[in-house]
């Protein structure tokens, strides 16, 4: 049983760490989120639940810098060109 969780955790934190650089990805707990974004933390409840955001439990649910960004990206309207 020990080996079982200590491979589940080995599993996430693989998962946590930048393949480029091989140093670990910056995470955020949601309440860190919310108070980064400045929003409610519903806001970011309501994005995870609709899998817009899917955090990874690591102790306590953790969203990575990449994840955020890209939520982010996918949330910036687009602009429309002036023709």
């Amino acid at each position: 049983m020990y080996k079982e969780q200590l491979d589940k955790i080995i599993g996430y934190l693989e998962v946590l760490i930048d393949e480029k650089r091989q140093t670990p990805a910056k995470c955020f707990t949601i309440t860190e989120v919310a108070a980064l974004l400045k929003v409610n933390r519903a806001t970011i409840d309501r994005a995870i639940k609709r899998n817009e955001l899917r955090p990874s439990k690591i102790g306590d649910w953790r969203i990575t810098q990449q994840q955020l960004d890209e939520w982010l990206e996918s949330r910036r309207p687009i602009k429309k060109r002036k023709t």
